[in-house]
């Protein structure tokens, strides 16, 4: 059906699938669309000031457009090129519903609401279906701890409610500020190597395993002797 920069291949099973001339696309569609992710709205406890994630809009356009012209985002940011195109923000929008569409992650806008009126975004997060985390806070809201409490709710998100195992992330050395927000989530850092989609780019690993759960240690664990 579709073919999206060498990432994956849609057909009647989902991704990285063939689809044949003679087979039926009705039923390749409808196979599709029943692995549509939901994404919910994630919020922090509490009320004035505290931080909800939203699935992201087609009015965010504008502002991830403006956020990711930003010279000083980019700088350190994996897929963001500067200078960053016009109508790139609509583009992504529209690569991350096809994900959610297949199956492949979430995105979640980042918002401090006031009120009943839809808050605007201030950076995104990302979930992937392996458990990778991505991230961005635009420049005139870095330092304030966002990429943090955004990043603790999608750790309780994706052990107590996903049940994955392990939560990974990744970012170009010299990233101090990522470092110290994965360094906050508990994560490990596992190494520098080259990025296998990106060679010969090198890239910080960091990773977080989910701690089992009482009921799994105690099926696990042998009889005392």
């Amino acid at each position: 059906l579709a073919k999206e920069s060498g990432l994956l291949t849609l057909g009647p099973r989902g991704a990285d699938q063939t689809l044949g001339a003679d087979e039926d696309l009705a039923s390749a569609l409808q196979a599709l669309l029943s692995r549509r992710l939901t994404t919910p709205v994630l919020r922090e406890p509490g009320g004035q000031g505290r931080l909800e994630l939203r699935p992201l809009a087609p009015a965010d356009e504008s502002a991830i457009q403006h956020y990711c012209s930003d010279a000083a985002l980019a700088r350190y940011t994996l897929n963001i090129p500067h200078p960053y195109p016009d109508g790139a923000a609509r583009d992504w929008l529209a690569m991350s519903g096809r994900k959610a569409a297949l199956g492949l992650g979430r995105t979640w806008a980042l918002t401090l609401p006031i009120g009943d009126e839809p808050a605007p975004l201030l950076g995104v997060i990302s979930l992937h279906w392996h458990g990778e985390l991505a991230w961005w806070v635009g420049v005139p809201w870095q330092n304030r701890g966002l990429a943090t409490r955004a990043g603790l709710l999608i750790r309780a998100f994706a052990f107590d409610r996903l049940h994955l195992a392990a939560l990974t992330a990744r970012h170009l050395p010299g990233n101090l500020a990522s470092t110290r927000v994965m360094a906050k989530l508990g994560m490990r850092h596992c190494g520098r190597w080259p990025d296998s989609a990106r060679q010969p780019l090198v890239l910080d690993h960091w990773r977080l395993d989910r701690e089992p759960s009482l009921s799994a240690a105690r099926t696990h664990s042998r009889p005392f002797s």
